[in-house]
């Protein structure tokens, strides 16, 4: 398989060395993450030994859209063309179906926007084919887990939906629910899906009113670990390998890596004239990759120089900023009771979400259909208890007992309490205006060389003859004080 590393990266991927990190294919990130979601589902973690002692009480599961198309967008390629990707808000109170042809059952979706009119949104074109069986394979995950066989959802919860208003979200969330219903649940036909205007719609991580996130993304875009990547030779040899076999266009590592996942998930054709061998494929995911493992703070891999210009507290406080109010969302439904939320959001928000959670990402980049649930219980003498799961496996929430099934919901609560940028909007809103400290310790890309030029040498010579001088008269004052301990007696050696 091949590598594309640097001398100065160490890899610690779950205590993997480079050549073990992705083991599963010449496409090697994308297996690794099943990107495409092509593998078997996990069975649901039961409560078999305890259901007894507690009930569920709600459950919010946080749903990444299903397959995307990706190329026609981006213009990633020379002769990529357009879909149909439009933005049309004058019909924004709306039945929404994204078949309309064929829609199933009849479902409809009206959207409902929570702040006072949808702008900049309603983007349409954005779906693929093979999300209809993405969504239904989720769908049928989620029932066997919650639902009982022959139950009927309206006499057990309430159901939610909310989604951020992109047609990839609205329709997977559409798919699902087609999958999702039954005869049996008597729900009308036309479903009120909660939306919020693109432009301040967290859950989009779109917060446009943040100096500080864009402040610290330009810290990340400027600082050692990027610049020192894209002057790396693995990286030119894969700008000019993308440069030989797609064409004439500006390599955009981000949408490159966005074109080839989605194509090779769709198995779509190429535009004519590109070739995308399995070493191009695997230079630009694994790039990718490796710049979003630094971008998004995890912990499994770090570089032998560090980047005191990026921190994973860094990363942290980027997510949390733009990630917070989902946060405080996200335990306002976890104190609901009789509620299924099911809501439609992305990859970017999935990762972030797990890091403001106290750094749960753990490398995997969230694939296509994606879930990240979180299930309250309530105990016979009234105590709360939560478990977080991400695609069926329990996440290990920190202060949470190990060994234990789930954790008391005050534990939730005190992390959430104990961040003010989670807790607090007002805060959250004054620290987002913050950003001196980030412009004044802004850190060169590179260590400083000896060919900085005169002024090096000469504060080198400087500083190495006033080391020699302080070193010599703290010797004589040390040697002095000895001289006089010993004849007052009060000195013993050891």
């Amino acid at each position: 398989m091949m590598m594309w590393k640097w001398p100065w990266v160490v890899w610690v991927l779950q205590g993997l060395s480079p050549s073990e990190a992705f083991p599963h294919s010449p496409l090697s990130i994308a297996e690794d993450d099943d990107y495409c979601f092509r593998r078997p589902l996990q069975p649901y973690p039961k409560l078999n030994n305890i259901t007894s002692k507690v009930r569920l009480t709600s459950v919010q599961v946080y749903v990444r859209h299903a397959q995307r198309d990706e190329y026609t967008h981006h213009s990633c390629f020379p002769k990529g063309q357009q879909v149909n990707y439009t933005k049309d808000c004058n019909r924004v109170h709306v039945d929404y179906a994204i078949d309309e042809v064929a829609a199933v059952s009849g479902l409809k979706l009206r959207k409902v926007f929570v702040d006072s009119e949808g702008r900049e949104t309603c983007e349409t074109g954005q779906l693929l084919n093979g999300a209809k069986d993405q969504m239904t394979r989720v769908a049928h995950w989620l029932r066997d887990a919650y639902l009982a066989d022959g139950a009927s959802l309206s006499d057990v919860v309430n159901l939610e939906l909310i989604s951020t208003d992109k047609s990839r979200t609205l329709g997977s969330l559409y798919y699902l629910l087609s999958a999702f219903l039954r005869p049996q649940d008597e729900l009308p036909k036309t479903l009120d899906v909660r939306v919020q205007d693109n432009a301040e719609d967290a859950l989009g991580l779109n917060y446009r009113d943040c100096p500080r996130v864009k402040a610290l993304e330009g810290r990340f875009n400027t600082g050692r670990f990027v610049q020192t990547q894209s002057h790396s030779d693995s990286y030119h040899s894969c700008a000019n390998l993308y440069t030989q076999l797609v064409g004439p266009v500006n390599f955009d590592l981000s949408a490159a890596n966005d074109c080839f996942l989605s194509q090779y998930c769709s198995t779509s054709t190429y535009p004519p004239g590109v070739t995308v061998t399995p070493s191009l494929f695997n230079c630009v995911t694994n790039l990718r990759a490796e710049r979003r493992f630094v971008e998004y703070g995890f912990k499994g891999f770090s570089v032998a120089d560090d980047d005191p210009s990026w921190t994973p507290q860094d990363a942290v406080e980027k997510c949390s900023l733009r990630v917070a109010p989902v946060v405080r969302g996200l335990l306002s439904r976890a104190r609901s009771k009789g509620k299924l939320y099911l809501i439609g959001t992305h990859d970017t928000t999935v990762a972030c979400l797990l890091q403001a959670l106290g750094g749960l990402w753990d490398g995997h980049w969230p694939h296509y259909g994606e879930t990240v649930s979180v299930e309250t219980y309530q105990s016979e003498q009234g105590r709360r208890f939560f478990r977080i799961l991400r695609n069926h496996k329990i996440v290990n929430f920190p202060g949470c007992p190990p060994a234990s099934s789930f954790c008391p919901l005050s534990v939730l609560e005190g992390f959430i309490t104990s961040d003010p940028v989670l807790a607090s909007e007002a805060y959250r809103e004054r620290r987002c205006q913050e950003v001196a400290d980030l412009a004044d310790s802004s850190v060169s890309p590179r260590p400083p060389g000896p060919s900085q030029g005169r002024f090096f040498w000469l504060w080198t010579i400087m500083t190495f003859v006033l080391g020699c001088l302080l070193g010599r008269l703290l010797t004589t004052l040390k040697q002095q004080q000895v001289e006089a301990a010993v004849l007052e007696g009060s000195y013993t050696r050891i």
